[in-house]
């Protein structure tokens, strides 16, 4: 790659092609042109805090991970805005205090170094003491900046094409401390900075209450179905006549398979298949061409039982209204992944429901006396799933067919459950959706702040909701409608 520049553009003696490219030079330039201004205090992130890394991976081997403890953060975990928890790994108190140069508190900051270089996330308030690998900066915010519009800033594009340069590498892509701290990010006064922090903080709440939503569902599910049984591989089974089915599979007859089944049957007295509550199962459509502006098109890695955003999805020309009224998703359906991370189901609601689906997205219409919200809690269960990792087929690659949904049985749910379970399901949903707007109005503060467009009086006047306002149960007293 050959790149021409003016010598006025170099930065920080480098002298990789890459790192000038046209994007990264325009970008510099506007950066330079929004200090001189003057009208707005512009800072390097070296200055408004200490930042710091993990231990070399030599000093933090596998065999230090535990199932409990103090969290270790590792790129994985670096997500915009907040982390996220899945595949967390702890380390033992001593272990953390032994490395307590990379210990992190809540309320500073996690940046990625590798991987998606540049993304930025606040340690939650639920998260007293934390530690990072080597793949991870740390940053510990001066008393000057507010911790939770630093993220917002880190996040927006203005600082976020600076990480992200700065990362460029000609054989690998990775973000240093010291370049880390020549990033120049907007600094507001104080007042500005919290009204625009404080819109994280809020999202935060609703956050944590969507997540203890989820964990009320996985509860009352647990409950009421009976235990999981020890998880088998394998390719070989052992089965009698009475468990053979058309399926002649060894997979379909693991030993786990076969004891949730009969555990199943044992706890309820009345099963049915998942296909006896389907009026119609429909693939979606095989759409390849994709435009910046048209219909909301969700695939596979869309379709999350709490946090699908259409507003995210790939776009297709193809409107809505030019499908047959047989084929568009309603309100009241359930989406199931057939493919990939098959198996995830998803509610159809208002939100969801101007959306195109794909073809590797099975639409199950609902007979009547179904709740769909119970249901797709069902098929997200550990119980679902194993049923619909026992009914996936595919010698190559496993996937869902419509035939499948015969291998899964589901018991019939009490009303005052179904009441219960729907509930949480719907202030989850509201909940991540709710934080996820926050998100995105911090995001436009910041942009504006940074064009000079921003309103700064009506942002202070404007943000007057507290921060306790936004709970599990607030959500269900106010959120919740069916």
């Amino acid at each position: 790659m050959n790149t021409w520049i003016d010598p006025g553009d170099l930065l920080l003696m480098r002298l990789d092609s890459e790192f000038y490219s046209p994007e990264f030079v325009a970008h510099e330039r506007a950066v330079v042109c929004r200090k001189q201004d003057g009208d707005l205090l512009i800072r390097s992130l070296g200055d408004l805090g200490k930042l710091v890394t993990g231990p070399f991976g030599s000093m933090l081997p596998s065999s230090l991970f535990r199932s409990q403890g103090i969290p270790l953060f590792r790129v994985q975990n670096v997500y915009p805005f907040f982390p996220v928890e899945a595949n967390l790994v702890f380390l033992d108190p001593s272990t953390s205090s032994e490395l307590s140069s990379s210990e992190m508190k809540s309320g500073t900051i996690l940046i990625s170094k590798a991987g998606r270089v540049g993304d930025a996330c606040i340690v939650p308030c639920n998260f007293p003491l934390v530690n990072i690998t080597e793949h991870v900066i740390g940053l510990r915010p001066s008393d000057e900046i507010d911790p939770y519009f630093l993220v917002a800033a880190l996040n927006e594009q203005f600082v976020n094409t600076q990480l992200r340069r700065f990362g460029v590498g000609t054989i690998l892509q990775y973000l240093g401390v010291v370049a880390s701290r020549s990033v120049q990010v907007p600094v507001p006064p104080m007042r500005v900075q919290l009204a625009i922090g404080n819109k994280l903080r809020k999202a935060e709440q609703l956050r944590s209450a969507s997540n203890a939503a989820r964990r009320k569902t996985a509860e009352l599910l647990a409950k009421y179905l009976p235990p999981l049984p020890e998880v088998s591989t394998g390719n070989t089974s052992w089965t009698n006549n009475l468990d053979l089915s058309s399926r002649l599979d060894a997979t379909f007859y693991r030993l786990s398979f076969l004891e949730l089944e009969r555990s199943l049957r044992g706890r309820f007295g009345s099963l049915t298949s998942l296909d006896r509550w389907v009026a119609k199962a429909r693939n979606g459509h095989d759409f390849r061409e994709f435009v910046g502006d048209g219909t909301p098109y969700l695939r596979v890695g869309d379709i999350d039982p709490y946090e699908c955003d259409p507003t995210a999805a790939a776009r297709v020309s193809v409107r809505r209204e030019d499908l047959p009224a047989s084929e568009r998703i309603q309100v009241g359906d359930v989406l199931l992944t057939r493919k990939g991370r098959f198996g995830t189901a998803l509610v159809v609601d208002t939100v969801v429901e101007e959306s195109l689906i794909s073809s590797e997205v099975i639409r199950l219409q609902l007979r009547s006396g179904c709740d769909p919200y119970v249901l797709a809690a069902f098929l997200n269960s550990p119980h679902g799933q194993m049923q619909m990792e026992r009914g996936a087929s595919g010698t190559t690659m496993l996937g869902l067919t419509r035939e499948a949904l015969s291998a899964v049985l589901v018991p019939t749910f009490k009303p005052d459950l179904v009441a219960s379970i729907r509930k949480s399901e719907i202030a989850a949903i509201a909940g991540w959706r709710a934080s996820r707007q926050l998100l995105v109005s911090a995001n436009s503060d910041v942009a504006a702040l940074i064009s000079g467009t921003l309103d700064e009086q009506a942002l202070v006047v404007g943000e007057t909701t507290t921060i306790e306002d936004f709970t599990f149960q607030s959500l269900i007293r106010n959120g919740v409608q069916s």
